[in-house]
């Protein structure tokens, strides 16, 4: 077979090219740190990366999930520190007035008292965490509690009975939310034979400015028992708390251990991309030397061989 300077020329272009192009990746691979710059790379590689990086983004929802609901169960349980504190107020404030002695002035106040914690406990239920209101179920664009226009009973709920079930895990939920009704007992919703907390303080009051003491100590009763109930949900939402806690903990370990093979599938050993990439120059300096040479041969030196 006879060789032609055309066919020897175009063949020192082609090795120069491919010669070039490795070199090209390997510049790529060893500024960028990745072993795959593109699916024909490594199709089983990219395969298994799409499945991690899926994985991975999995988790970080999961885990903002977490956090959201800890969050928000941190916000109820401290709101439900603050009226277990107003309803033993409540209680020391009847206990003061289940007191025959005292005067008619130091009754109008204990009563003035009462009535502010009645307006502070519906605050504190209308607390709003992130925008939303977070006793209401999952009514969380509008107060769950309001003033009864009629007078009795003396505020209304108007949330609803549902959970705000967050998402935390493929197949686990976490209920985020605490319903207001069940706080206070409106409408029985946690002890169906006893009223509510509003018109139990309403009650306290009423008896203490008409100075009945037996009555008053009969009130006392249904405060404990609201007492007691809002003790048992705060217990309930620190549990919650709790296990959450250990969820975003196991939510971060399986996001490393992702992001570790996550790594290992498409990242570079940084020492082997610094050899190859000056073994690709050194091969592609040769490529150049030797393409040089030879496209430099004219057709007359050609023609004297």
């Amino acid at each position: 077979m006879r060789i032609t300077l055309d066919m020897l020329t175009d063949r020192v272009r082609t090795h120069l090219l491919e010669s070039s192009e490795r070199l090209l990746k390997a510049q790529d691979r060893a500024s960028s740190g990745k072993r795959i710059q593109r699916p024909s790379d490594d199709v089983v590689g990219t395969g298994r990366s799409l499945q991690f990086r899926s994985a991975l983004k999995s988790i970080e929802q999961f885990d903002r999930n977490a956090n959201f609901a800890s969050n928000q169960l941190s916000v109820i349980s401290s709101t439900l520190d603050s009226i277990v504190s107003a309803v033993q107020n409540v209680r020391s404030l009847a206990l003061r007035g289940a007191n025959s002695i005292i005067t008619d002035e130091s009754r109008a106040a204990l009563a003035a008292q009462l009535d502010q914690t009645i307006s502070q406990i519906a605050d504190l239920v209308n607390t709003q965490y992130a925008g939303k209101y977070i006793f209401g179920g999952k009514i969380t664009n509008q107060p769950p509690i309001v003033k009864n226009p009629a007078g009795s009973p003396p505020y209304l709920y108007q949330g609803d009975s549902g959970q705000l079930k967050i998402r935390i895990g493929p197949s686990l939920y976490v209920d985020a939310s605490v319903r207001g009704d069940v706080v206070l007992n409106i409408d029985g919703a946690s002890a169906p034979s006893s009223p509510d907390l509003f018109q139990t303080i309403q009650t306290i009051r009423d008896k203490i400015l008409a100075a009945d003491v037996n009555g008053i100590s009969q009130e006392i009763v249904n405060v404990d028992s609201v007492l007691a109930n809002i003790v048992a949900l705060r217990s309930q939402v620190g549990g919650r708390v709790s296990r959450l806690d250990s969820t975003i903990q196991a939510l971060s370990e399986s996001k490393t251990r992702v992001q570790e093979l996550l790594s290992k599938t498409e990242d570079v050993d940084l020492a082997e991309a610094i050899v190859e990439l000056r073994m690709r120059e050194n091969v592609y300096q040769a490529a150049v030397t030797v393409a040089n040479r030879v496209l430099n041969i004219s057709l007359f030196n050609s023609s004297t061989y």
